[in-house]
């Protein structure tokens, strides 16, 4: 009797061990998870150099961008505070009505040339940049005129659109024999694509002071600038 007891149990024992085992076998292992993946759907945001520039520009340099202005000019009327920093929305403070001019006076040792023109459209404006290069901070004097003429010879110019904008540039002064600047001595630049500004005429320099002018479609609010790092005049003409 006890003997046959013993072998009883002894049976149980082995079944509830070879349960255990059949549990063991027949469980799921553990699978890791897969780590997340960048979401590639959304493309990464951009800013556009603004002052930018995807409009057009010259044969040379890069496209006419929307900077910050490192010098605000004064002016015959009050109220111009200069351009400012771009939300989104077109940046159209500091533009000064037909009629009245802006005036800067250039400082330091002054010698400048003007090394290239550029074209190019921003949010509510068009803008052209004069690059300089040499030494001292650029003037000006713009305005509307009525009867554009070249230096010297007083020969009236002619350029596409109802108004002409006149750019004084003063400050500059002849390059070097060698240097061809101002080759050609008349250089006229297309505002293809643009909304107002038609084209730009810039001559050579005629005692310390360089012309340009620019044609627009119709006569709008204006503002200038001045940029540094290299040293650029910039004029923006207000979409209409």
């Amino acid at each position: 009797m006890v003997h046959r007891r013993g072998s009883v149990w002894g049976g149980t024992i082995a079944c509830v061990v070879l349960l255990a085992a059949c549990g063991l076998a027949t469980e799921d292992p553990q699978v890791p998870s897969t780590p997340p993946q960048d979401d590639l759907s959304s493309p990464s945001v951009t800013s556009t150099p603004t002052p930018s520039g995807t409009g057009p520009d010259s044969t040379s340099g890069p496209p006419a961008t929307s900077e910050p202005s490192t010098t605000q000019p004064t002016s015959t009327t009050t109220g111009g505070t200069g351009p400012t920093t771009s939300t989104g929305a077109p940046d159209l403070e500091g533009f000064l009505p037909p009629g009245e001019q802006s005036v800067q006076d250039p400082t330091g040792q002054v010698d400048l040339v003007v090394s290239d023109v550029r074209v190019g459209a921003q949010p509510g404006f068009d803008r052209v940049v004069f690059d300089l290069a040499g030494t001292g901070t650029v003037g000006w004097r713009v305005e509307y005129t009525e009867e554009p003429a070249q230096d010297g010879s007083g020969a009236p110019v002619d350029l596409a659109g109802d108004y002409v904008l006149a750019v004084h540039i003063q400050g500059t002064g002849l390059p070097g024999a060698e240097e061809t600047v101002y080759d050609p001595p008349q250089l006229l630049v297309p505002g293809t694509g643009l909304t107002e500004v038609t084209e730009v005429l810039r001559l050579t320099p005629f005692e310390g002071q360089l012309n340009a002018y620019i044609g627009v479609a119709s006569e709008q609010p204006f503002r200038v600038s001045r940029l540094d790092g290299p040293e650029r005049l910039v004029v923006d003409v207000a979409h209409g």
